[in-house]
């Protein structure tokens, strides 16, 4: 695994996993030779409840079992957790937690629409995936107008995601949304008369989470022994590392993918969101740039107290992140998110440098397979690698990072 050196204010040297080679380098400088432009959109709601929670909802509170549902079809979950168990034993992939249906769901071929008594417009779609520990899906063609208003929920009314407004709009139209608890998934869309025109999405995905990533159960499931954490110690431990876990943050990629990304500065000081990862986290069947679109960023993902493995919170999200650089031979990848975190997630962006000889104990904080974040330390000085070439690239000094005393990569 590449590693990057950062210290923090308080000058504890930390260690970024990048890719599958242990060394380090210090020529930072090669980000700066592969960046790229485009836009991308926050996912923030803005506040509003679902039609089903208002008194005057016609037929009352949801229906579950109701006409407007659409069923995904029945798949092997059980080869599904075998497939996983000899990727992550043979080769150091992300976690996969999903299985992925291509749908194409809209408003002109599927749902239920009725009228409110004050002239709205409520379109509801309900989406089943029989044992599902949890439903996400994607939107394509995204573009609401002032006044309308997206809803995501249960069946059971435990979990609401919205509303989304047309602040979510952006450029390419994609609107990835966190993963909402249960097997069964609403989508409620309200549509004042007075809108200046119709409100146009398609759900071109949807993800059915098998592992349970909602329910805190990772390191438990018999069928994925890789998941255990036992090996690792909580972050949420360690007082003197309060500030660096902040700008460590749990991603859900393409909607089935679990990586690990940090909140990093760079030298102009300027705290702009860029958030640097691994590229194997953005393989798969589409281009870098479009699964960079797909990202949801889970802030403040960590136990709430020390050795309970507790699931972390899942309300301070954000949403699609924009594609800055990209190497897949030293697993390299720097995103950046639209607008900087809101100040109540509480973001830290860690810094770098380019000392010739970096002083340990080196530190690392990450969230293996999904789960709250956690602590690997080295307490022994780092080997030189001298005149080091990979993937086309010159590296006058590399480190390599000797063992772990603490926890593992």
């Amino acid at each position: 695994m590449i590693r990057f050196l950062a210290k923090s204010k308080k000058s504890i040297t930390f260690v970024f996993y990048l890719s599958k080679i242990i060394v380090m380098t210090r020529l930072f400088i090669l980000l700066s030779c592969l960046f790229l432009s485009t836009m991308l959109s926050a996912q923030q709601s803005y506040g509003g409840r679902p039609d089903l929670f208002s008194s005057d909802a016609p037929g009352g509170m949801l229906r579950v079992g109701g006409s407007f549902f659409i069923d995904m079809p029945r798949f092997d979950v059980e080869e599904m957790l075998r497939e996983d168990s000899i990727n992550q034993t043979f080769d150091s992939r992300s976690l996969r937690y999903a299985k992925k249906f291509q749908v194409n769901i809209n408003r002109t071929n599927a749902g239920v629409c009725y009228l409110t008594a004050n002239n709205t417009t409520v379109w509801r779609i309900g989406i089943r995936s029989r044992g599902a520990y949890s439903l996400n899906v994607l939107f394509s063609g995204f573009r609401l107008p002032e006044g309308a208003k997206m809803f995501l929920y249960n069946a059971d009314q435990s979990m609401t995601l919205g509303a989304f407004t047309a602040k979510n709009n952006r450029d390419d139209g994609l609107f990835p949304v966190a993963p909402v608890a249960g097997d069964e998934l609403i989508v409620e869309y309200h549509e004042p008369d007075t809108a200046a025109f119709t409100g146009l999405f398609t759900i071109t995905e949807v993800n059915h989470d098998y592992i349970n990533v909602t329910g805190g159960a990772l390191k438990s499931r018999p069928s994925r022994p890789l998941l255990t954490n036992t090996c690792h110690s909580d972050q949420i431990c360690r007082d003197d590392l309060d500030n660096e876990a902040q700008a460590v943050v749990l991603l859900s990629i393409n909607g089935n993918i679990f990586c690990t990304g940090s909140l990093l500065n760079n030298t102009s000081q300027d705290a702009a969101p860029y958030l640097l990862t691994s590229c194997h986290c953005l393989e798969g069947s589409k281009p870098y740039e479009e699964t960079a679109r797909t990202v949801v960023v889970f802030f403040n993902y960590q136990s709430p107290t020390c050795n309970s493995d507790i699931r972390g919170v899942e309300e301070m999200s954000m949403a699609s992140a924009t594609l800055r650089a990209a190497d897949k031979e030293l697993d390299l990848a720097l995103l950046e998110l639209d607008s900087v975190p809101p100040e109540d997630f509480r973001p830290y962006y860690l810094g770098w440098n380019i000392e010739p000889t970096p002083s340990y104990p080196f530190m690392g904080i990450h969230q293996p397979n999904g789960g709250v974040k956690k602590v690997t330390q080295s307490n022994y000085p780092l080997t030189t690698i001298e005149n080091y070439n990979v993937a086309g690239y010159h590296f006058l000094e590399l480190y390599k990072v000797q063992a772990w005393n603490e926890g593992t990569t």
